[in-house]
Formats: structure tokens, sequence, C-alpha cells
């Protein structure tokens, strides 16, 4: 192989990679990209932990064709570091791989490309247009909540489901908070059933989708996969097998008692009182009174902290703890001024949504604090 690539394409390339090559793994190909230059001016890049596939491609003048699989950090620390300009990458007859550019000279060891894993088929899915933000939205204001490494495997991703409707929601719930959202979207994808994304998977979509570089998606379903492409890009996701549990049980029917909040003012107060909170929980207590709910933190060693807030609220008097971590993951990402706070006692989890609007939910389940 012998070709001559934009350094700066390459680069963003390699970087695109690094969220997915797995260099844990016991298998060492894991560590590794495959560069496919079997195209007269294109080539193409690809990363893989089994779990994920990624293959993006850029424009190069190809002098030899070929394919190489080499280390992914390493040749990643090596072209970025790189000054802009043209780079040629040539295999050598013992397979190593020579990085030119000026007076520049890198030679790295390869690996045989053909024992690098195949990309699933992305041509035998049947996929629909989307807008980027409207994925990213819906990740952003769910993966906050999905659980990580738990041993029940289907906690470790966000469920998303189709509603009749035409309407698509995603679910995260770690079995302390459950994050809920549902925007109905003018091209939805082709989804008869439910199905788990992964958590890696989320994240990896939402690096994708908010590098600017396209508004428009197109995304599709397998039986075990979720794909999404752009002219330059592909991604597969391996969806996570298991039987998502039934939200709507975790979700209170209605309540009694309804505060309504001055968003960013909640926020700062949480932020200031749990400073003096015990680290392992975040745990503050919330004492709902006629017009205003007090926030309190205790630490043994530390001491107290307390702030009263004004708010829209004339029903029962109550207290209860809930950890400030978890409030604070959920205002964070809605952007209304107001929310409403939705208990029914100091033993009941609290619902949090805009105060205009039911399609984003939140549910925090309360904690014992001393």
């Amino acid at each position: 192989m012998n070709i001559v690539v934009d350094k700066d394409s390459l680069s963003t390339l390699i970087s695109r990679t690094q969220g997915i090559v797995d260099r844990r793994s016991t298998v060492p190909m894991l560590a590794n990209v495959l560069i496919d230059a079997t195209e007269a001016d294109r080539i193409s890049v690809s990363a893989t932990d089994y779990d994920l596939y990624m293959q993006g491609s850029c424009d190069a003048r190809v002098i030899k064709k070929g394919k190489v699989c080499i280390n992914a950090r390493d040749f990643n620390e090596i072209i970025k570091n790189l000054p802009s300009g043209m780079v040629t990458l040539a295999q050598d007859k013992a397979g190593s791989l020579a990085i030119t550019t000026g007076s520049i000279q890198y030679k790295i060891h390869a690996a045989p490309p053909d024992d690098f894993p195949s990309l699933p088929n992305i041509e035998e899915v049947s996929y629909l247009s989307a807008n980027s933000s409207d994925i990213i939205d819906m990740i952003s204001h769910t993966i906050f909540a999905v659980a990580s490494d738990d041993p029940r495997l289907f906690l470790n991703g966000a469920l998303v489901e189709l509603h009749e409707n035409k309407s698509i929601c995603m679910v995260g719930t770690d079995g302390h908070r459950l994050a809920k959202i549902e925007r109905f979207i003018e091209n939805v994808p082709n989804l008869d059933h439910s199905v788990i994304i992964p958590r890696k998977g989320l994240n990896e979509i939402s690096k994708i989708l908010g590098d600017g570089i396209s508004e428009k998606i197109e995304i599709g379903f397998s039986n075990t996969n979720v794909h999404l492409r752009r002219d330059d890009l592909s991604l597969v996701v391996r969806l996570i097998e298991g039987e998502f549990p039934d939200y709507n049980m975790v979700i209170p029917k209605s309540s009694g008692n309804i505060a309504t909040v001055p968003r960013r003012v909640l926020i700062d107060a949480l932020k200031r009182v749990s400073l003096l909170s015990v680290e392992r929980t975040f745990g503050v207590k919330m004492k709902f009174s006629s017009g205003s709910i007090l926030i309190e933190s205790s630490h043994p060693d530390k001491g107290e902290g307390r702030e009263s807030i004004d708010v829209d609220y004339d029903r029962e008097e109550f207290t209860v703890g809930f950890n400030a971590k978890f409030f604070l993951d959920a205002l964070t990402v809605i952007e209304t001024d107001y929310v409403n706070l939705e208990i029914t006692d100091d033993m009941s989890p609290c619902v949090i949504h805009p105060a205009d609007s039911e399609d984003y939910i939140c549910v925090i389940m309360p904690v014992r604090v001393n």
C-alpha cells in the first residue's frame, strides 16, 4: 500500500476511533485500526471492539492499493502531532508502515489485515433519515440515568421504543433514578419492537452526530444492531439482549403535591448546600413548606449547610431526602426557566419535568439522610 493523504483529514478519521478500540481486550487485534486503500481515490479507517463497529472515509491519492492494520493509539498520537499538509503512508515488503511528511519519518509495525474483524453488512438494513439534533437531544436527556457495569445487563443501556402515535421514546434507569423523553420525529425509524442501546454506543453516537459535519443522519435497526450512516461514516452498535423493566411501574401515576421552582435558583442552591453533604450519597434534605423549600445538608466531619428558596407551593408540609447529584443531572439538561417537582409524601419518589411540558420526566428515588 502507498497513499498520500491530507494530515488533518486523516487525523479526524483516526481520532474518531479512539473511543471504540479496546486496549484492554485479550484480543490484541482490537487495539488496532484497519486502513483500507482499495479504491482509486479514497481510503477508509475501521475500528471495532465487537460491540461497536465504525468505518470512516476521506479522499486520498492511492498510488498502490492495499490494506494495513496498525495500533490505533500509536498511530493517532503520531498523526495528530504532525504539521498540516500531505502525509505519505507506504508499506514495505516486511509489512511495516512508513509515515513520511517533509523531513519527518516514522516506521511502525503492522499486523495482518486479514485478521481484522469484518464490518457487519450495512446495506442489508432499511434506513430512514433523521435529524442529528433530535437524536443528540434524546441521548443527552437520558444517558446520565443509564447504569454503568451493572450485573443486570439490561440496565447498562437505554430503551428505545416506537409508540402508536409515531413518537420515539427513550428511557434510561440505574434503579435509583429514571429519565424518559418522548419526541415526535418526522421520519421515525422502522422499529417494530423495543431495543436497548448500550451506554458506550450512546456515547459514540453522540460524538459522531455532534461533530457538526451533517445535520442529517440515516438510521436503521436489525435484529441485533442499530445502524447509523452518512456519506463519510458508518457506525454499527450491537444491541443489549434482555427484557427492560416496565418503567411505567416506577413513574407515579399522580401526585397531590406540585411545587413550581425556578430551575437556575434550585441548581445553584443544591450546588452550594451539597458541598457539606456526605460524598458517597450527596444526600440533602428538602423541606417543602408553603412558598418555600428548605435544603439542608450535614457532614459528620465538616459541618452543616442550609438554604431556603422561594417556590410556588401551597400544599402539605413534609421533609424528604434526595441525592443532590441526581437532581442536578436532571435539572442541567432541562432548558426551561421553571420546573415542576411532583411528590406525594416523604417516602415517595420525586418527578421532575419542565413546568410547561411532560414530554421529558426524571424520577428520583428518595434516600435516607441523617
